[in-house]
C-alpha cells in the first residue's frame, strides 16, 4: 500500500539494553546508549536497506556513510523486509501478491505466490501483501492489505496453511507493514484506515481487542511497529507526522519525533540512533534518542532513485 494521505524512567528502561537476533541482553555501561529490540528480527550489519514502493526496489546503502551500494530490483510494490530463522531475507512484493526470498543480495525464489500453471491458488487469496513475519511456531504470517486478512504459510515450504485472522476481524482495515509478534507471543497489527493497533491471539488468531485504540495519542494511519525491551512500543503515525511511544498496556507515553509522513524506521545497532524515512520525500533522517533532536539527513531525497520509501532495516547481507 502506497499512500501520502512518558516518563524519564520509561526512557531509561528503553536505553538500558541492546538486542541481537531477537534476544535481549544487558550491555556494558559504555554500550548503553539506546535499545535495539524485539521482533522483527533484523541482523545488525553494515547496510541500510530501504524499500521503494514506486521505484520497485530494495535500495541498499552503506550503514556508516549513507552512500548507495546497489539495488535489488525490480520488486513490484516493495514493502517489508524480514530476516527469517533460516537466515534468508523475505521481501513483500505488494503489487504482484508475492513474498520473495534472497540469500543476501542474491534472489532465491518466489516463496509465496500463485503458480499460474496450476488450477488452484497457492497464495491462499493473498491480495496486497505488506508484511511477512515469522511466528513463535516457525510459520510465516502475511498481512493481506486489500482484503483485511492475515494468512499463515508453512515457514519451511511456503505452503498455504489457512487464514489466521479472518477478514475484518476486530475491525481490521488495512493491515500494514509493521505487523509483528510481540514479546508476549501475540500478533500486533497496525490497522491503517481505522487508525489503531489491534492485538490477536498468537496461537489462534482471534481478536484480543485494541492494543492502541483509534486516535490515541494522535495516532493516525499507523505503519511501522517496534517493540522495546520493556514491552513498550514505537509506532510511525503517518497521518499525524509523528513517531509515537506507547507503554506495554497501550497507554500513550509521549511523542518521540516529528517528521512529514513517516513510514519505516529502525534503531541502528552501531550508534543507537533512530533512522526514519518518509513516504513523500524518501529521505532518511537520523534522530538522537537522548537529546531528542535530529542529527541530520543520512540519506537525501531520492538517493539512488528511491521513490515512496516504506520500510527501513539494518541488514548484514551474506554474499
Amino acid at each position: 500500500m502506497y499512500t501520502q494521505s512518558a516518563s524519564s524512567n520509561a526512557l531509561l528502561r528503553i536505553l538500558g539494553c541492546i538486542a541481537t537476533i531477537g534476544i535481549l541482553s544487558c550491555a556494558s555501561d559504555a554500550q548503553r546508549k539506546k535499545t535495539v529490540v524485539g521482533p522483527p528480527t533484523i541482523l545488525p550489519g553494515p547496510e541500510l536497506w530501504l524499500t521503494g514502493y514506486v521505484s520497485e526496489a530494495v535500495h541498499r546503502y552503506d550503514a556508516r556513510t549513507g552512500q548507495p551500494v546497489g539495488n535489488l530490483e525490480p520488486i513490484p510494490g516493495a514493502q517489508s523486509i524480514r530476516v527469517g530463522p533460516d537466515g534468508l531475507i523475505y521481501v513483500c512484493a505488494e503489487e504482484s501478491n508475492e513474498v520473495w526470498r534472497y540469500r543476501g543480495t542474491r534472489f532465491v525464489d518466489v516463496f509465496i505466490g500463485d503458480d499460474p500453471n496450476t488450477p488452484g491458488d497457492e497464495s491462499g487469496g493473498l491480495d496486497g501483501p505488506t508484511a511477512a513475519t515469522f511466528g513463535p511456531d516457525g510459520n510465516l504470517y502475511v498481512a493481506s492489505f486489500n482484503n483485511d486478512k492475515v494468512l499463515r504459510f508453512d515457514g519451511s515450504t511456503g505452503s498455504f496453511l489457512g487464514v489466521f485472522v479472518k477478514q475484518g476481524t476486530g475491525g481490521l482495515n488495512g493491515p500494514d507493514n509493521g505487523m509483528v509478534f510481540g514479546p508476549d507471543g501475540h500478533l500486533y497489527v497496525p490497522s491503517y484506515f481505522s487508525h489503531e493497533i489491534i492485538r490477536y491471539n498468537g496461537a489462534f488468531g482471534f481478536s484480543m481487542g485494541k492494543f492502541v485504540p483509534a486516535l490515541r495519542g494522535g495516532l493516525r494511519n499507523p505503519r511501522m511497529l517496534l517493540f522495546l525491551e520493556d514491552g513498550s512500543l514505537f509506532v510511525s503515525s503517518e497521518g499525524s507526522n509523528r513517531i509515537l511511544h506507547f507503554d506495554d498496556q497501550g497507554a500513550f507515553i509521549e511523542q518521540i519525533a516529528a517528521m512529514s509522513k513517516p513510514t519505516g524506521f529502525a534503531i541502528n545497532p552501531a550508534d543507537g540512533d533512530l533512522y526514519i524515512t518518509s513516504v513523500t520525500t524518501s529521505r532518511v533522517r537520523r534522530f538522537d534518542l537522548f537529546s531528542r533532536t535530529f542529527v541530520g539527513t543520512f540519506i537525501p531525497d531520492g538517493s539512488a532513485g528511491v521513490s515512496a520509501a516504506t520500510y527501513l532495516a539494518f541488514i548484514h547481507p551474506v554474499r
